[in-house]
């Protein structure tokens, strides 16, 4: 995992790519919590809408790209993960790759599962990362009878330097009502995903650990 976070780190510094995020025809604000900003958008052809989320963390870009390389603590601050881990594939990079996840959901609805394929792209003249990743429909992960699963969804993740310690972090994220879930009750989930990840996104990355990542990929790459 460490040598993961480290060429995911060491991307943002040495290569320049770009990625459209996702977009809505219109955002609206609906919601500012403990700093972070929530806009509302249309999700076209479905009942469900999408959220964004927007949060000005004091931490350094390459901070809060280590947090989210660091697959196996999801569980510690992404909203109602209990379990993550990075799929063993062939044919991927380390900056490309699937992640399962299980989802806590509040009774009476059953858990939920995912198969994400992420993708991870860069402009380093920007300063700005992205993450992107879509729900999958085949079977990388055998069902299992506990949990529903989840296969329309899509989650982008953007980061972009203000300043050398300063990050703005945007988390965007629209997921399908499964099984029986009615649309405004998967909105109310995708919309508690966005804020409460991203706060507590903003504790776990001053964990001295990414700063002490951070650090060792600096002085690798001079």
């Amino acid at each position: 995992m460490k040598y993961t976070v480290h060429l995911i780190l060491q991307a943002i510094f040495c290569f320049g790519f770009l990625q459209l995020p996702l977009v809505a025809d219109e955002w609206k604000i609906v919601e500012v919590k403990d700093g972070v900003e929530v806009f509302e958008g249309a999700w076209e052809e479905h009942s469900e809408h999408q959220y964004k989320g927007v949060l000005i963390i004091e931490q350094p870009i390459e901070i809060i790209a280590a947090v989210l390389s660091d697959i196996s603590t999801y569980p510690t601050w992404f909203h109602r993960c209990s379990e993550a881990k990075k799929l063993p594939t062939k044919d991927r990079s380390t900056l490309d790759f699937f992640l399962y996840i299980i989802i806590d959901v509040p009774w009476p609805f059953a858990d939920r599962d995912a198969v994400f394929d992420a993708e991870t792209t860069m402009d380093m003249e920007a300063g700005r990362l992205v993450i992107r990743s879509r729900a999958q429909t085949d079977s990388k992960v055998a069902n299992h009878h506990d949990y529903v699963r989840i296969t329309d969804s899509e989650q982008q993740w953007i980061l972009e330097k203000i300043t050398p310690h300063t990050t703005r972090t945007t988390f965007i994220n629209r997921t399908a009502g499964s099984g029986s879930m009615a649309a405004f009750i998967a909105d109310l989930g995708s919309r508690a995903t966005v804020v409460e990840s991203l706060i507590n996104m903003r504790t776990a990355a001053a964990d001295p650990r990414y700063a002490e990542l951070a650090k060792e990929l600096k002085a690798a790459i001079r």
